[in-house]
């Protein structure tokens, strides 16, 4: 009985130490916070109460002849995350991020589409793929569409249509658009969604030197929100990009400068004071490994030769 209870009292320190070795360790705030981000990207998007402007997202997606689910892979997507705009993120106890699709992946789309290249489509209306790609939004026809265009005050013209597709009912303002992640930093990590925000659209204004309404017309804006503000990678940044698209808003006056030119509402995070260090990649581990594989591979190939 006694050697029974010596050996019991034995395997205590090792039983001890099985528990201790397999209990997982605590993730740090950091590896919290980014499970949450990666978590919303592959569960919440697909889901309309988590992301109220899904149903958008998926018309667009037929419009371009995706699958309904084709716009919202998270490799579709850029992620941003702002210093500056973080700045009160201790205060306030959440973590702000700025999303929207990558314009790069659907100017290739838009391509494909048309059969031509994404510098043949930017030059059709005017720009560049550099130029489209920091000053990204919705053109001044998608203002209010549905309702304007079921009164005949507007319409999308016809080089629209074969570029960006024909209308399928999306809002064009909400899928060309940036919105914003707040992850609860101070409690459950838990994610919540926002189309849009009046403070950074004040702080977009501040940037931008916005003064001027929203118009469909050309004329109605100011120098200083039809030329750059400043520039990223020598690419100026604005307001407004005027493009080669017809103008189809009724309400237009002056036909040389109005009609015959549309403008696109740069709603891109750049327009917040983003820059490209911004960008979150959303899976580094894994493309850490895919680039350490390409370097084996490129090793082994030299020795061969």
């Amino acid at each position: 009985m006694k050697y029974k209870s010596l050996l019991a009292l034995l395997l205590v320190p090792f039983m001890l130490t099985g528990c201790m070795q397999s209990k997982e360790p605590e993730l740090t705030p950091e590896e919290l916070e980014r499970n949450a981000l990666v978590e919303w990207f592959e569960t919440g998007m697909g889901n309309e109460d988590k992301f109220p402007d899904l149903p958008d997202y998926r018309y667009y997606a037929r419009t371009i002849g995706l699958d309904k689910d084709g716009l919202i892979q998270p490799e579709m997507w850029e992620i941003f995350y702002n210093e500056d705009i973080n700045i009160n993120k201790e205060i306030d106890g959440k973590a702000i991020y700025l999303i929207r699709l990558d314009p790069n992946k659907l100017m290739e789309i838009w391509a494909e589409n048309n059969e031509t290249t994404a510098e043949d489509i930017c030059r059709q209306i005017g720009t560049t793929p550099e130029e489209l790609y920091y000053n990204f939004g919705h053109t001044s026809n998608s203002i209010n569409y549905a309702k304007d265009h079921k009164s005949g005050k507007v319409g999308y013209s016809d080089i629209e249509n074969e570029i960006f597709g024909d209308d399928n009912g999306e809002d064009r303002s909400i899928v060309f658009g940036t919105h914003f992640l707040y992850i609860d930093t101070a409690g459950k990590y838990k994610v919540t969604y926002e189309s849009e925000n009046d403070n950074f659209t004040v702080r977009q204004r501040d940037i931008l030197k916005a003064t001027s309404e929203v118009s469909h017309n050309y004329s109605d804006y100011t120098y200083d929100e039809l030329y750059p503000g400043y520039f990223l990678d020598d690419v100026g940044i604005r307001r407004v990009l005027k493009l080669n698209i017809p103008n189809l808003w009724s309400k237009s006056v002056e036909k040389d400068i109005d009609t015959d030119a549309s403008l696109m509402f740069n709603m891109s995070p750049y327009s917040y004071g983003c820059t490209k260090e911004d960008i979150i990649d959303l899976y580094p581990e894994a493309n850490t490994d895919e680039t350490e594989g390409e370097e084996t591979e490129t090793s082994e190939s030299e020795v061969t030769e």
